[in-house]
């Protein structure tokens, strides 16, 4: 049975197309000990391709943000998925979940002290009003 691996852009390839890579495991293009990015008859006469994954996260990040400043929104589009697949969102995902995150425990924490200042313990409306049961509240 033919093994079957993800390729750096996310694309399911079968090793038997593949060549062993020999020169660089830290390649950005080398999973499980493949070469994604050369033809296996090319293998072996050096490789043109290399690139550790961070130097490689990092150029197409530099390379999606010219895309993006420039308005190229049709290519930023085209190529996104593949951005992603590379790691290029990394930090930016990271960064929104921190954020999420601290903004949830900022509601939580000031609706606490919302209700706390005005005596309630239940929801309120907009208004400061108190809830009745049932009645439909609008999450912020």
């Amino acid at each position: 049975m033919d093994k079957v691996i993800i390729d750096p852009l996310g694309e399911a390839v079968k090793t038997e197309k593949l060549a062993r890579c020999q020169e660089h495991q830290d390649c950005f293009s080398c999973v499980d000990g493949y070469c994604t990015a050369l033809h296996p008859k090319f293998v072996g006469t050096g490789c043109v391709f290399y690139k550790n994954r961070e130097r490689s996260r990092a150029e197409n990040k530099a390379i999606f943000e010219r895309l993006w400043e420039s308005r190229r929104s049709d290519l930023v589009s085209t190529y996104a998925g593949v951005y992603a697949a590379m790691g290029v969102f990394d930090e930016e995902l990271e960064k929104m979940e921190r954020m999420a995150a601290e903004m949830e425990a900022f509601r939580k924490k000031n609706l606490g002290e919302m209700m706390a200042a005005s005596g309630s313990d239940g929801p309120t409306d907009c208004l400061g009003a108190e809830v009745a049961s049932g009645e439909a509240v609008m999450e912020l």
